[in-house]
């Protein structure tokens, strides 16, 4: 699901860096060079937090510390 949310993410790293750069910035278009990049850490990163986060939902001790923290009605 965490990856899934990253999506409209991508799609605006996307607008920005393949049609705002290069328009609001001519002498800087060579920076849409890394759009790729910056694209490839986000999935990375979106992937290494959905697994700690999939971790920590599966943990008992976690599960347990957060129903002693967050009162629920």
């Amino acid at each position: 699901m965490a990856l899934i949310s990253f999506i409209p993410e991508s799609l605006w790293i996307i607008f920005v860096f393949s049609l705002l750069v290069p328009l609001f910035l001519p002498s800087q278009a060579f920076l849409a060079g890394f759009l790729i990049p910056i694209l490839v850490k986000g999935w990375f990163e979106m992937g290494v937090m959905a697994f700690f986060l999939s971790a920590l939902a599966g943990h008992t001790g976690f599960k347990n510390f957060l129903a002693r923290q967050v009162k629920t009605s």
